[in-house]
């Protein structure tokens, strides 16, 4: 679920109510346990959750998703230093796509540095966004930057979920440590810390 001013302004009471109206639906299925999250775009709607302590995390856990579009490097370490301060853990989401990150690539060994997770997408890693990208994306993945890789799927039109055919890649191409990090390990820390 996405929170961003002007396109996605859902109450929170409402997405929950959805969520839990949606888990209700696969009761007695046999499919993984969901857990709610929020891809919180950075703007004053996230600051003022921010600021009332209404921001989702993910699941609940200490680790929040955030997002940012044409922001400016000084607009990132803002909102990483207000995510930081009141004690939760920021999660980039799909950092390759962000130009102030292309301008400044020294911006990713400082949120590294800082305890940031870094997300990417596997439309990036598979090539599907150009050689460039590509190229890009897979410096940082053998820089051991990324945290977490996500399909960032809308519906199967629109970034179809591709994360199998990603993480076969993964597979092939990094190590078996690095590689058993970002795909299991680092998601099970998440899951982890809500228990």
């Amino acid at each position: 679920v996405h929170l961003r001013r002007k396109m996605f302004e859902t109450p929170q009471e409402e997405v929950e109510k959805q969520f839990y109206r949606l888990k209700e639906e696969f009761a007695g299925e046999e499919i993984p346990e969901l857990y709610l999250g929020r891809e919180n775009h950075c703007d004053r709607l996230f600051l003022r959750y921010l600021e009332e302590n209404q921001v989702q995390t993910l699941g609940g856990s200490p680790y929040v998703l955030i997002e940012f579009h044409d922001h400016s490097s000084d607009d990132i370490r803002f909102f990483v230093h207000e995510v930081k301060k009141r004690g939760m853990l920021p999660v980039i989401a799909h950092f390759e796509r962000y130009p102030a990150i292309h301008a400044h690539p020294e911006l990713v060994d400082e949120l590294v540095d800082q305890g940031v997770w870094l997300q990417m997408n596997t439309e990036g890693i598979l090539g599907e966004e150009g050689r460039k990208m590509k190229k890009f994306c897979w410096t940082m993945l053998k820089e051991e930057k990324v945290k977490l890789v996500a399909s960032d799927a809308h519906h199967m039109g629109f970034r179809e979920p591709n994360l199998g055919k990603c993480a076969e890649l993964l597979q092939k191409k990094l190590p078996g440590e690095l590689c058993r990090e970002i795909l299991f390990r680092n998601p099970e820390q998440i899951i982890e810390s809500i228990r």
